[in-house]
């Protein structure tokens, strides 16, 4: 009876199970849905060859082939949604309900086609590129928490090094393009700001007021500025007004900064016995030592000495940095204004080293009617560095760093401070001027302030005579004052080396200006999809070569001649 009543429960479990299994198979092997069609142009109606056709969310994806035809297939059922790309057109979406054939037209990105790079004297549009440019915006630069505009660039253009002389706060920061060009000479580019050439570069311009940069890499770019363009060009537009109501917007950046990696030194007990090998043969070099450090017998104390780590006592400050950006952009259809300034405060890692900068930036443009444009731009930059930092240009001998490294790591007992450290200097000086000192005594011994002042004023006038024909004429005149004070007390190698070990005091002050004026006449002819631009104009350069009375200048004519067809 036990075995009739389960019979019909496990044949009704099977069939159950047999029907949930036939439906599961008849769904997964129904046909799947085939979906063909073509991709065109949403203007000039013509196939797009390479593009891209993907079902969202899943791993279904086709390309288009020569005549813009694709096919894909569907599992039935689903309420599927097509995506269209294609390099240069705006992205389109597509619910995929019953239709089996597609005819799908994609528009062009204007933005993106019409996108301009400034190449010499003139603009184009992306798209009619022919030369090696490499190019960052505004976007691209906002969100990077660093005080340096040149330093911001590092990794961002292809084929451009950026290097910094060092790690202190302010340090000269070098672009060389597709590397150096020259042993001899200065490989630093040709910095254009707004149209004008500068002298000073990125060094007097913040990341916040920066819109784009364009670097000018080859030959064909960068010929119009001729022999000054050798090492590359940067072009660089600041940010200008817009037709908005006033608007005031306010950034912060807040960091820190510790030293990243120390390198390796010797302990105590390691360093006194090279220090006893390196002696041995001189008798005057073994009476040192003994008289330092003791004789051979006594040197396992050293073993249990505490170590000295200069490094973490010289680089070891936690350097607090703060960036303070307020701006004022707005306008009309004839005015337009952005005013920008800029706070940089940051402490050095190192020992009496700090970095503080104001800015303050100012574009106005002024559409008096529809030929003519004017506008100008004023740029004030104050700037002080303070700091010895760690490399003097003037050679290894004033280098800072190889103290800290070369430094004894231990206090030796049985002379005082002053004997002991005049004694190691002279043990280490071997006649070529490269004692070592310790390097918190020589932070606090030196003393470096420099103070620089620069002033940016340029503006322009463009007036369109016809839909072919135009004039631009722009002049900017630069202004820098430099004072850089010097003091190095008696222990210094400095004073020692130059000064007879008495204490030496150097006050520079350097004033450079300069002006640049440039006209340019542009014709655009166009016809349908072909059209021919040209230029021609000159640039005026005036200069005073250091140590000469009279004004020279550089005067440079040229003419530019650009076509473009359809392919």
């Amino acid at each position: 009876m036990k075995r009739k009543k389960t019979y019909p429960t496990a044949l009704l479990g099977l069939l159950v199970v047999l029907l949930l299994y036939g439906k599961g198979y008849a769904q997964q092997n129904k046909t799947s849905e085939t979906i063909r069609g073509t991709v065109r142009d949403a203007d000039s109606k013509e196939p797009i060859k390479g593009a891209t056709v993907l079902v969202l969310r899943s791993s279904v994806v086709t390309q288009t082939d020569e005549n813009g035809h694709f096919q894909l297939s569907l599992p039935a059922g689903n309420n599927a949604v097509l995506v269209v790309r294609s390099m240069g057109y705006l992205q389109k979406e597509i619910p995929i309900t019953n239709q089996q054939t597609l005819q799908i037209a994609l528009k062009k990105d204007q933005v993106m086609l019409d996108e301009v790079v400034a190449i010499g004297y003139a603009t184009v549009n992306r798209k009619d590129l022919t030369g090696s440019v490499s190019s960052l915006n505004d976007k691209q630069l906002k969100d990077i928490p660093i005080n340096s505009a040149a330093e911001a660039l590092t990794g961002r253009l292809a084929g451009v090094q950026v290097t910094t002389s060092e790690g202190s706060p302010g340090a000269n920061v070098q672009l060389k393009i597709r590397g150096g060009g020259s042993i001899t000479q200065d490989n630093s580019p040709l910095y254009i700001i707004d149209g004008i050439q500068v002298e000073d570069g990125l060094n007097s311009l913040s990341p916040q007021d920066i819109a784009s940069i364009d670097v000018l890499k080859d030959a064909s770019s960068t010929a119009i500025y001729g022999a000054r363009g050798a090492n590359g060009v940067v072009i660089i537009t600041t940010k200008g007004g817009r037709e908005m109501k006033t608007e005031i917007g306010y950034s912060n950046i807040f960091g820190l900064k510790q030293l990243a990696n120390k390198l390796d030194v010797m302990r105590p007990y390691d360093f006194v016995i090279r220090q006893y090998e390196r002696t041995r043969g001189n008798s005057s070099m073994e009476e040192g030592f003994a008289t330092m450090y003791g004789q051979w017998n006594e040197l396992e104390k050293y073993k249990n000495e505490p170590f000295i780590d200069w490094q973490q006592k010289t680089f070891g400050n936690d350097a607090f940095m703060q960036t303070h950006n307020l701006s004022i952009t707005g306008g009309t259809e004839a005015i337009q204004y952005n005013l920008s300034l800029t706070s940089n405060d940051e402490e050095g890692i190192m020992l009496n080293s700090d970095f503080n900068r104001k800015m303050l930036n100012f574009r106005f443009d002024n559409k008096v009617n529809s030929k003519l444009k004017v506008g100008f731009n004023v740029r004030y930059n104050n700037q002080k560095i303070n700091g010895a930092g760690t490399s003097d240009e003037s050679g290894s001998t004033y280098n800072m760093l190889r103290h800290t490294i070369k430094y004894r790591p231990l206090t030796v007992g049985g002379l005082s401070e002053e004997e002991l450290d005049e004694a190691y200097y002279e043990e280490t000086n071997t006649g070529n001027a490269l004692g070592i000192i310790n390097p918190v005594e020589l932070s606090n011994a030196q003393y470096r302030n420099r103070h620089t002042r620069v002033t940016n004023l340029n503006g322009y006038a463009n007036y369109v005579f016809n839909d072919w024909l135009s004039f631009r004429t722009a002049a900017g005149f630069n202004y820098q004052l430099e004072d850089i004070n010097r003091f190095d007390d008696g222990i210094t190698s400095r004073a020692r080396t130059l000064g007879a070990r008495l204490p030496m005091v150097s006050l520079l002050g350097t004033e450079r200006n300069s002006f640049n004026n440039s006209n340019v006449l542009t014709f655009k002819i166009q016809r349908e999809q072909h059209h021919i631009d040209a230029i021609i104009g000159n640039d005026f350069i005036p200069y005073r070569p250091r140590g000469q009375k009279t004004n020279c200048a550089i005067f440079r004519r040229g003419l530019m001649l650009k076509k473009h067809w359809p392919n």
